[in-house]
């Protein structure tokens, strides 16, 4: 019986895909099921047997990966039935902090080189560009154009780099967080002088009428007396008349 300890690990959830992305790749290849997932292992063009034998592999490498993922990110999973489509489809979870998304794919770049796998850095780049969600696709395209741009095709060492697209990402999300935070500041500057510009909501201290302030109350600016002071007066005298 196999040790299911030894193949236990986290569900895919918002903040660990490429963590999880790595460790499902490596459940797969156990599983003698990757090839069918990564498309190195093409649907067969002829052949009733080898046909059926493939179809069945590849639900079965649907439902490892389907129950590896967390029940938040189940929907995603149930467009479907394809294992490929299903693996692509479990990217970063929108809104999720773009730091720890570039945190885990560096981890998951380092454990790739402590079994002897370097990833080019145009390859980083591309992977990297296609796990983010919809969002970002304004700025995916100006990157690319911009990679596409100043990249010598005969050396494309010689041109923008990892860190080149991991810092315009972040650019991008610091930018996105203070126009958050103006539009909600904006949001309350408006709503403050809504409610205290409208001479509805003014009371008069003078007066005792609404509309304007005591400063400029236009009957104590004609001399007249205040109503309320006027009151107070005529209470007293009427108490001291016998």
């Amino acid at each position: 019986m196999e040790d299911q300890s030894s193949t236990r690990f986290d569900l895919l959830n918002e903040e660990n895909y490429f963590t999880w992305k790595y460790r499902m790749e490596m459940h797969l290849i156990r599983k003698d099921l990757w090839g069918i997932v990564s498309g190195t292992e093409p649907h067969p063009a002829s052949g009733v047997w080898t046909q059926v034998v493939w179809d069945n592999r590849a639900r079965l490498a649907a439902a490892e990966i389907i129950l590896h993922v967390s029940d938040s990110q189940l929907p995603l999973t149930q467009k479907t039935t394809d294992p490929i489509r299903i693996f692509v489809s479990l990217k970063m979870e929108e809104g999720a902090p773009i730091q720890e998304h570039i945190n885990d794919f560096n981890k998951l770049d380092l454990s790739l080189k402590d079994i002897g796998i370097t990833l080019t850095d145009m390859l980083r780049m591309t992977i990297l560009l296609a796990s983010l969600p919809p969002t970002y696709e304004n700025i995916i395209t100006a990157i690319e154009s911009y990679i596409e741009a100043n990249t010598d095709p005969s050396d494309p060492t010689h041109g923008p780099d990892f860190d080149y697209v991991t810092r315009r990402l972040l650019n991008e999300e610091r930018r996105r967080k203070l126009n958050s935070l103006e539009n909600d500041a904006a949001l309350v500057v408006r709503s403050f002088k809504g409610r205290h510009t409208n001479p509805a909501n003014i009371t008069c201290y003078g007066c005792g009428q609404k509309g304007h302030y005591r400063n400029k109350c236009p009957n104590l600016a004609s001399g007249g007396e205040s109503p309320t002071k006027a009151n107070v007066a005529y209470e007293e005298e009427t108490d001291y008349t016998f």
